[in-house]
């Protein structure tokens, strides 16, 4: 159902049975999927591609023209995927390239007040709290939850099952699993009670993790030393040592050898992540170089 108070340009791609209530706003060259329901004084934006089942709430504008100086109004989209819930004032930018774009997956949870900055990648079933701001080219793995207000700033990346809390502003990269807390940002754990939801990780595992992080972050240890081959297999979680892996915890380091985690981002491959990764920091409070691995 289509309101006649709601303003739909004649070239965008509309599911039959999408619902735009009245005084929504659909651009020209947007799509909207099949079970799509947008509310009153939503915008969608020229650029979206917007699959099925999602809805969008009063005052939210998805698929607006980036903020960023180097965008010079060439064509750029915004594409999301299924079953999100979209609330109001939220604001999701496109990309500012023709290639990439912004993307949302399925099932994500964007709550009122929300920022996405372009190109942003957001990759599924993810939580954004009330007023959370994400800024361009960030990329957010699965299960992630940003509580309210948090920052997120810019080609930062957080990893999956990872729990940022209320206020808190990221300012580098963030490894999978973990809570982080206060300003400056720090450890504050890992996301244990998400990880033994519907029995995705078992206790071993989550204990693994614990431990693994706990090595890292509360011991002492910098990630140069931590990374350095050792002759006895400290924490250890399995017996498959092996004597020319590259970190301490040859186990978390071969994922290659792994089946009890998904084939991507699991823990066993999160050390190997935070010691090997080329990226500026996954250790909140301790620079590290590439050189160093």
């Amino acid at each position: 159902m289509i309101s006649k108070l709601a303003h739909v340009d004649p070239s965008a791609k509309i599911a039959e049975d999408v619902t735009i209530h009245a005084f929504a706003y659909i651009d020209k060259d947007v799509e909207i999927g099949p079970g799509c329901e947008i509310m009153p004084y939503a915008s969608i934006v020229r650029g979206t591609r917007m699959g099925a089942n999602n809805k969008v709430y009063q005052g939210a504008i998805v698929g607006a023209d980036p903020q960023d100086f180097r965008w010079k109004g060439e064509r750029t989209f915004c594409y999301i995927g299924d079953n999100n819930i979209i609330r109001e004032q939220v604001i999701i930018n496109r990309g500012i390239t023709g290639e990439g774009g912004t993307r949302i997956g399925d099932n994500c949870f964007i709550m009122a007040e929300s920022h996405v900055g372009h190109d942003t990648h957001i990759k599924g079933s993810c939580v954004l709290g009330n007023g959370v701001t994400v800024a361009g080219d960030a990329v957010i793995d699965e299960f992630v939850i940003l509580s309210s207000n948090a920052i997120v700033h810019e080609r930062c990346r957080i990893g999956r099952y990872a729990l940022i809390k209320g206020g808190c502003r990221i300012g580098s990269n963030v490894p999978p699993y973990v809570i982080i807390a206060h300003n400056p940002a720090a450890y504050y754990g890992i996301n244990a009670y998400i990880m033994r939801r519907e029995n995705r990780f078992s206790e071993n595992l989550v204990d693994d993790a614990a431990k693994a992080y706990r090595h890292i972050y509360q011991c002492g240890t910098s990630v140069y030393n931590a990374s350095k081959p050792t002759s006895t297999p400290r924490l250890c979680a399995t017996k498959s040592w092996d004597s020319s892996a590259t970190t301490t915890f040859a186990s978390w380091a071969t994922p290659s050898t792994n089946t009890d985690f998904p084939a991507s981002g699991h823990i066993r491959g999160c050390l190997i992540i935070i010691v090997k990764q080329p990226l500026k920091m996954f250790v909140m409070h301790r620079p590290v170089h590439d050189e160093h691995f």
